[in-house]
């Protein structure tokens, strides 16, 4: 028989299907259904975020302290049937009364403890507490302390944030994340029951890792692109290997490693995978020409490499960029829906606490009843697929696409 086009796709597929399928089944159990992770059995999980479904994130800001209704909200939590919460804890913004150099306290918030406070009372409901840290902005206070931290401008001066113009961001190959974030989460574990850290919005995946002109970076200014993307990469795993080995000095807790961009992911995700036990696709919503299935396709890609262990994405409720407002039931209920039918967490995230439009509220409070209800369908023990699609996320990566034409590329 000559060999077409069509007899060549379908004889590659049917090999590389083969291929996946033994490569997938050389060992008898993914990690998570070793441990009781999977079924309808009952039975205990083992290591505690294996069986979680639903997870929730309340997002802090400077103002909180002041107004923030801690029974309130928890009741709301809790109406969630949430297995974790992911509460600002430090960072960018400390919620607590830090006692550390360089680690801004919010201003209002006085004598109060508001993240001792608020985990108290939800670990009283049963809900775990993900200690949230922000680590790509500091405000210009520390700047002023440390200014080796930070991104600057080619005139020296540092990259503002493009809202808050005293805010300035940090360089991802400056001492900061390594020196300052572990001791951070030592504190916060020498003070609080948590159950687990997140480094917010890092690693920064979306994009290409790019040079500033801070010293760090001068160092590395003549090198290539492909150059600095493997640099990136190493200094990646560097820092998640740094801040893994602090949270693990106190048994039980984990850390979740933060990733996005689907296939458009820059970072060496199966390389991640193998050295995290949670990993979370920050997949928020549908923006611009975002295709009704990217959400679903991000899921299937970071769940082939952590082989049953933990994925989580992110939903966003606010609809454009008004970050206060409620996106519609059919969209936000669309995109839980395929977050959880790819094998993910839904992770819904409110952005402050005295809202102007409460309406997502319902719209969370339904689909998580109904996936609580229905939870028991959604535990992944092993991938029933018998065809697989492999592609090189290097290639993806340094591939330069041709511009957008009518109808496609």
């Amino acid at each position: 028989m000559s060999q077409t086009r069509r007899n060549f796709l379908a004889s590659s597929a049917t090999l590389a299907g083969a291929l996946l399928q033994n490569q997938l089944f050389a060992f008898e159990r993914w990690p998570g259904e070793s441990k009781g992770l999977a079924g309808p059995d009952g039975k205990p999980a083992g290591d505690w975020y294996l069986r979680m479904r639903r997870i929730a994130q309340h997002n802090l800001n400077e103002y909180d302290p002041k107004n923030l209704k801690i029974d309130e909200w928890v009741d709301y939590w809790a109406s969630l049937e949430l297995d974790a919460i992911i509460l600002t804890a430090g960072g960018f913004l400390a919620m607590y009364p830090t006692k550390l150099p360089h680690h801004y306290r919010s201003q209002f918030l006085g004598d109060r403890d508001l993240f001792g406070d608020y985990t108290k009372a939800l670990k009283k409901k049963g809900i775990r507490v993900i200690a949230r840290l922000e680590t790509n902005f500091l405000h210009e206070d520390i700047y002023k302390e440390r200014p080796e931290w930070f991104e600057l401008n080619k005139d020296g001066t540092p990259v503002k944030h493009s809202e808050t113009p005293w805010v300035y961001r940090t360089c991802l190959f400056s001492g900061y994340r390594n020196e300052q974030m572990p001791k951070i989460i030592a504190e916060v574990l020498s003070l609080y029951e948590v159950d687990g850290f997140f480094t917010n919005s890092w690693p920064e995946v979306e994009h290409a890792p790019h040079l500033c002109h801070c010293k760090s970076c001068q160092q590395l200014e003549k090198l290539s692109v492909e150059e600095i993307t493997d640099i990136a990469m190493k200094r990646t795993l560097e820092t998640i290997n740094i801040l893994n080995k602090e949270v693990k000095k106190k048994p039980g807790v984990v850390y979740s490693v933060n990733v996005a961009g689907g296939l458009e992911s820059i970072q060496d995700l199966k390389t991640v995978g193998n050295i995290s036990d949670w990993i979370n696709s920050d997949h928020q919503g549908r923006g611009g020409n975002t295709p009704i299935w990217n959400c679903a396709q991000q899921g299937r890609i970071t769940y082939s490499v952590m082989r049953g262990r933990p994925v989580s994405n992110v939903i966003g409720i606010k609809t454009g960029p008004w970050r206060h407002s409620s996106n519609s039931a059919a969209e936000t209920t669309l995109w839980m829906a395929q977050t959880t039918s790819s094998g993910m967490i839904p992770w819904v995230v409110c952005l402050g606490s005295d809202l102007p439009d409460k309406r997502w509220q319902e719209i969370a409070r339904k689909y998580y009843q109904w996936l609580k209800k229905n939870e028991v369908h959604f535990f992944n023990k092993r991938p029933m697929a018998r065809l697989g699609v492999v592609f090189s996320q290097r290639l993806n990566t340094l591939y330069k696409a041709p511009g957008k034409v009518p109808g496609g590329y």
